[in-house]
């Protein structure tokens, strides 16, 4: 609350605010030295497809008035605004003039020979695209992926994120909705700092996406217990090896296996054993290799 002074002599200024959760915020003011006030109430859209904000707000400035309201809509594509404003000299005659008013905003980016259309890009920006392997099953970008994204791709291509902040490290999350059962889609997560209005392109899955698992049991049908080692391609042994490892009850899972391919795995035991095993060409993304026999004494527990 202030003091305002004018010609006619002492006034006063009175404002109330209340900020709520989740974007929300309303406020009152009156000034009567001016006769003037306003009232507004908004909520604001999350930054998520599928969010909705509003806003409704009236003045008096010492008998005109006005009267506006505002929707504002975040799709996949694009995002919307759409507003609406009434004047009048008093507000008996407020819908004496109106306006209306319209905003559609969109991008296309393209970046590592894909192109991606999405909402307005601020900065920098990641175009998020599914590997051939993911077939019908979108990717989605989001802070929060339980059910909220604020990209996906579809018919219309890739996923487009659109704002990264130049010079700051930062995180992309990513997702694939309803992948095939054992899909890996690696880490789910891209550290990025981009330069001054710059794109990435993220590919999510690769052609090695299966993930194999099964129980290792060795002689006497004992399980091979807490036991570690190495996987590799058989036509292929100078491989980056992927790590293999046992639980207390000999169950192990093994990532990272293209569809088509015959596998090593090697022990580090004494002596040291192994086994190989294929993965079929028409696998979606689990194999399931049940229970594998090494010939490897276990000892009682």
């Amino acid at each position: 609350m202030g003091a305002d002074h004018n010609r006619d002599g002492f006034g006063v200024t009175a404002a109330l605010v209340w900020q709520g959760a989740f974007g929300r915020r309303a406020e009152a003011r009156y000034a009567s030295a001016r006769d003037s006030g306003s009232v507004r109430f908004q909520q604001a859209s999350e930054n998520r497809v599928g969010a909705f904000g509003y806003a409704l707000a009236s003045t008096y400035d010492d008998g005109a008035g006005s009267v506006s309201g505002q929707a504002d809509y975040i799709a996949n594509r694009f995002d919307a605004s759409l507003s609406h404003t009434a004047f009048g000299r008093s507000f008996d005659d407020i819908t004496e003039e109106q306006v209306t008013s319209l905003r559609i905003g969109s991008s296309i980016a393209t970046t590592g020979g894909k192109v991606a259309i999405g909402r307005n890009i601020f900065d920098s920006f990641a175009i998020v695209y599914p590997h051939e392997s993911l077939e019908d099953s979108p990717v989605i970008v989001g802070d929060n992926l339980q059910g909220v994204y604020q990209a996906r791709s579809g018919a219309l291509g890739p996923a487009l994120a659109g704002r990264l902040t130049s010079y700051v490290n930062q995180s992309i999350r990513y997702d694939a909705l309803d992948p095939p059962r054992g899909y890996n889609i690696g880490d789910g997560i891209a550290r990025v700092r981009p330069a001054y209005k710059s794109g990435y392109a993220i590919q999510v899955g690769s052609a090695k996406f299966v993930s194999a698992l099964g129980r290792l049991v060795g002689n006497a049908d004992r399980p091979v217990a807490l036991m570690s080692g190495r996987v590799r391609p058989v036509d292929d042994l100078t491989a980056e090896p992927e790590l293999f490892f046992t639980n207390s009850v000999g169950r192990f899972a093994v990532q990272n296996l293209e569809p088509g391919k015959r596998y090593r795995v090697e022990l580090f035991s004494s002596p040291v054993r192994g086994f190989e095993f294929t993965v079929p060409e028409d696998n979606e993304g689990l194999l399931d290799l049940q229970v594998v026999n090494v010939p490897l004494d276990v000892p009682e527990d």
